[in-house]
């Protein structure tokens, strides 16, 4: 578990007491968000840097074989990173929260010590924002926040100011943007074992005019068949 507030790391046993604490000026990590492991054991952190401070992009952490005294950084198109997932092949995949322009989705793979950039992603839901939130001063955190990885490689997107979530195809990293009709503010999302594509608002849709409306989770086929399609 990660501390976004003071960049610490705890580790658990799954009898759930304490196996370690790094603490924040140990760690290396600044403002660490959600975390994921590759298939080889080591630890993909994003780094959304200080959140009032647009002048901080931020970073990616990974822990070789899980060790925090064995950290490679990694900032190529990096900007205020939300999520991160890693597919099978062990590449990682990170969601930024872009600037309007900047890069939506950055793919990187570990190269011996060293982390390589793979491909940038943008797609028009990625950069284009619903509405002029008051309570949301920062542009840069416009639109990208849960990434995962469906059982054929390809990455799933959920937007905060658009209803659309992004389909990237894991072999041409074509994006594709799947509206839904019914949801808006994408925040949390996932992908079972049938590939559906389960998603989570943070909040009520933008037209609906009552900021305290209970929020929505849709379900979207994920199969190449009808992808898109609300169930």
């Amino acid at each position: 578990i990660s501390s976004f507030d003071n960049g610490s790391i705890t580790k658990f046993w799954p009898n759930g007491q304490t196996a370690f604490v790094v603490p924040g000026f140990l760690s290396g990590l600044d403002h660490p968000m959600g975390m994921a492991f590759d298939r080889d054991g080591n630890l993909w952190i994003p780094n959304m840097g200080d959140p009032a401070d647009p002048n901080d992009p931020g970073s990616v952490t990974m822990y070789l074989k899980g060790n925090p005294l064995k950290q490679v950084t990694y900032t190529t198109d990096i900007y205020k990173p939300f999520s991160i997932a890693v597919a099978d092949q062990g590449r990682a995949w990170a969601a930024n929260s872009p600037i309007p322009g900047g890069g939506g989705v950055v793919v990187m793979e570990l190269d011996g010590h060293h982390i390589k950039h793979v491909k940038t992603i943008t797609s028009d839901a990625l950069n284009t924002p619903i509405d002029d939130f008051p309570l949301r001063p920062y542009s840069d955190f416009a639109s990208p926040r849960t990434i995962a990885i469906d059982t054929q490689g390809n990455a799933w997107v959920a937007n905060f100011e658009t209803n659309k979530v992004t389909f990237i195809d894991g072999s041409t990293f074509a994006a594709t943007d799947y509206e839904l009709d019914d949801m808006s503010r994408g925040w949390g999302l996932a992908v079972d074992g049938s590939d559906r594509i389960w998603v989570a608002s943070f909040s009520n849709p933008a037209d609906s005019g009552n900021l305290m409306d209970p929020p929505y989770v849709s379900v979207v086929q994920g199969s190449e068949t009808g992808r898109g399609d609300v169930l």
